[in-house]
C-alpha cells in the first residue's frame, strides 16, 4: 500500500493536469456542437464513458512498470497488424473508408492503439540493437515493421494516420542514430514512393483534396468545401469570438465533421483568436512535459518509448490544427483528448499513463 501511495505521489502532475485541461476543453466543444444546437446527441454521453475507461488505463499503466511492455512488444505488434488487417476484411465501411470495427454497442478503430503498438516496438527493437542500428540490416528491419502497419493502413484508407505512423518511424530513427546515407536514401525512396502511390493507389478523393488545398476555390462545392469552411470558422472568430454555443458556420452544420476532425475550427469560432491561443499554449505546455519524460527516462526503452509517445501526440496536433487552418491537406485525423472518438481518447490517455509510468520510475530512482 505504501508503495501505491508513493507512485502516485510520484506522478507528474502537470503532465496529468494538462491533459486534464485538454480533456475538459473537448467535452465543452463536443457539448457546444451537438447538444447546444438543440439536436439530441449521444456523443458526449458516449465521450464520457470512454473518459472514464481511458482514465482507468491511465493509471492501471502509471503504476505498471513500462518495461513489461519491452517483453510484450512482438505480441503487441503482432496484435495490432492482425486487427488493421481484420478491419479491412470485416470492418465497418464509412464514407468510403474501412477503419471501425462495429461492436454493436461501440465502434472500435485499431489504426489508434496501432500507433502505441508501433511505439512499443521500435523502441524495444531500437533499445536493444543500439549498437548495431549503424548496420543496413537493421535499418531495414526496421523499416519493414514501419511499412506494414503504414500500407495497411493506407489501404482503409487513412492517409492522415499512416503519416502519423511514418513520422513515429522517422523520429525514432533519426534518434537512433542511423547513418545519413540512410535517411538520404529513404527521402529518395520517398519521393519516388509519393509519385507511384499518387498515379497508382491513391483514391481520386484523395487526390482531389490535395490538389483543393492548393487552391479550394477551383472546387468550392466538392473537394474544396472543408477547406473552405474550415479556414472560415477560424476566421469569422475575430479576436474573442462569437461566443460559445454561438458558431454560424458550425452551429449551422456548413461546417462538416466540426466535433472529430474540424473540432480547431468549431473552438476558434465561438472562442476567437485568444481561445485558440489558449488551447496552443496548453498544447506546447504539454509538448515541453512530455519531453522532459524523454530527458529524465533511466534507460533506452524508457527514451525511445517517451519519445515514440511525444512524437505521436506532437506530431497528430500539427497534422489536425494545420488541415484546419488551411495549412495541410485535409487527413481527416482527429485532435489528441480534444476531438470526439473513444478510440482516439482511450488511446491519448494510455499514451500519458505510460509517460507517467517512465517518470514515475524516474523519480523513485532518484527517491532511492
Amino acid at each position: 500500500m505504501n508503495t501505491l501511495k508513493l507512485q502516485l505521489q510520484k506522478m507528474d502532475l502537470y503532465l496529468l493536469g494538462i491533459s486534464g485541461l485538454l480533456v475538459l476543453i473537448g467535452l465543452l466543444m463536443i457539448y457546444s456542437t451537438t447538444f447546444a444546437s438543440g439536436s439530441r446527441s449521444e456523443l458526449l454521453p458516449r465521450q464520457l464513458i470512454s473518459l472514464a475507461v481511458g482514465l482507468a488505463a491511465l493509471f492501471a499503466l502509471s503504476l505498471f512498470h513500462y518495461r513489461t511492455l519491452q517483453r510484450l512488444s512482438v505480441a503487441v505488434y503482432i496484435l495490432a497488424a492482425a486487427s488493421l488487417a481484420g478491419v479491412l476484411a470485416i470492418g465497418r465501411v464509412v464514407k468510403g473508408s474501412t477503419r471501425w470495427f462495429d461492436l454493436g454497442v461501440a465502434q472500435f478503430q485499431p489504426v489508434e492503439f496501432t500507433k502505441l503498438a508501433l511505439i512499443i516496438f521500435l523502441a524495444a527493437f531500437f533499445s536493444k540493437h543500439l549498437s548495431r542500428i549503424t548496420e543496413l540490416r537493421y535499418f531495414l528491419f526496421s523499416l519493414v515493421v514501419a511499412a506494414v502497419p503504414i500500407g495497411l493502413t493506407l489501404m482503409q484508407p487513412d492517409l492522415g494516420s499512416a503519416l502519423v505512423l511514418g513520422c513515429i518511424w522517422f523520429s525514432l530513427l533519426i534518434a537512433s542514430g542511423t547513418k545519413r546515407r540512410y535517411v538520404v536514401i529513404l527521402l529518395l525512396l520517398a519521393m519516388i514512393g509519393t509519385m507511384v502511390s499518387w498515379s497508382m493507389f491513391l483514391p481520386d478523393y484523395q487526390k482531389n483534396r490535395i490538389e483543393s488545398f492548393f487552391n479550394p476555390g477551383s472546387d468550392p462545392k466538392g473537394s474544396g468545401y472543408n477547406a473552405i469552411q474550415s479556414i472560415t470558422a477560424v476566421g469569422s472568430g475575430g479576436l474573442l469570438g462569437r461566443g460559445f454555443a454561438r458558431g454560424v458556420v458550425s452551429q449551422l452544420r456548413f461546417l462538416p465533421e466540426r466535433q472529430t476532425d474540424f473540432i480547431f475550427a468549431s473552438l476558434a469560432e465561438e472562442l476567437g483568436l485568444l481561445g485558440a491561443l489558449l488551447l496552443l499554449g496548453l498544447l506546447l505546455l504539454w509538448y515541453i512535459r512530455m519531453l522532459r519524460v524523454v530527458r529524465e527516462s533511466q534507460d533506452n526503452f524508457g527514451y525511445f518509448l517517451s519519445l515514440g509517445i511525444f512524437a505521436y501526440l506532437f506530431f497528430q496536433s500539427c497534422v489536425n490544427i494545420g488541415m484546419n487552418i488551411g495549412l495541410l491537406p485535409i487527413t481527416g485525423i482527429p485532435l489528441p483528448l480534444v476531438s470526439y472518438g473513444g478510440s482516439s481518447l482511450l488511446a491519448s490517455l494510455a499514451a500519458i499513463g505510460i509517460l507517467q509510468s517512465v517518470h514515475i520510475r524516474a523519480q523513485l530512482t532518484r527517491f532511492v
